[in-house]
């Protein structure tokens, strides 16, 4: 994929109309991640509302790498079993057939392979991609067990 695409606008819309109908590849939901994600510029000023009025002669620009990983990594608890964090809205919990590289997992797993280079990580559950919150990971396969097996339980 390119790392930048650059229009120039021919006529007055929404930023988010003219980018649908520019680059018919692109979904709504792509187009919002990357408004979100400050992936767009219009006249070299960083836009983030889909409704933003273009003009005749706006220049619109898409940069495909910028701030795509920048997601924080926000630890909430830590201990010798388990890793818990704040996962923000936009990422992951884990891989899929279209992003390997930028997920929750893959952040947690590089952190504490920086202090332990031998520690496994396991998923004990999953959020949405467009939903934030607490994410849990175990550090040992009996914690991950212990997890799983009461994830249902009123007392987990």
């Amino acid at each position: 994929m390119q790392k930048q695409e650059t229009f120039i606008s021919n006529q007055e819309t929404t930023l988010i109309n003219y980018i649908k109908n520019t680059k018919k590849d692109l979904t709504k939901k792509t187009i919002k991640q990357y408004l979100k994600h400050k992936m767009i510029t219009v006249n070299n000023k960083t836009i983030t509302n889909a409704n933003h009025i273009i003009k005749n002669n706006d220049k619109i620009e898409i940069n495909y790498n910028k701030n795509k990983t920048t997601f924080p990594l926000e630890i909430l608890y830590e201990d010798k079993d388990i890793i818990a964090i704040n996962k923000p809205c936009g990422l992951l919990s884990i891989a899929n057939d279209k992003e390997k590289n930028i997920t929750a997992f893959k952040l947690v797993r590089e952190y504490v392979r920086k202090n332990n280079p031998k520690t496994y990580l396991f998923v004990i559950h999953r959020l949405d991609q467009e939903t934030s919150g607490v994410l849990i990971f175990a550090k040992n396969e009996k914690t991950k067990q212990l997890f799983q097996k009461n994830w249902n339980k009123k007392n987990v």
